[in-house]
């Protein structure tokens, strides 16, 4: 089964210290039926919104920190001995980062 996607993405530069980012990104399902997907990939369609900011201290350093929110179709796992659900799962995802160049 094919499976696409898509995302829109924004940068601004208020000032020549800061960066902001934000967008958003959409998933298709590679499973035919969210009704028999495995327990290792329980993932169908799912969208992605995010937002995020990144200092720069010097010339060659700078901090960052984002988040992101994933939000996907419920599935069902229904193989033994692990048949179960997962009904609108969600996931919250924080990243700090500081880079250097050299």
């Amino acid at each position: 089964m094919d499976t696409w996607h898509a995302a829109l993405g924004l940068q601004f530069r208020p000032d020549e210290d800061w960066r902001l980012n934000t967008g958003f990104a959409y998933d298709s399902s590679f499973y035919r039926s969210q009704n028999d997907t495995s327990l290792t990939m329980p993932s169908g369609e799912a969208w992605r919104f995010g937002i995020g900011a990144q200092y720069q201290i010097t010339p060659r350093s700078n901090v960052g920190l984002a988040m992101e929110y994933l939000t996907m179709c419920s599935s069902r796992v229904a193989s033994e001995p692990f048949k179960g659900s997962y009904d609108d799962p969600s996931i919250y995802f924080v990243s700090a980062s500081y880079s250097w160049q050299f």
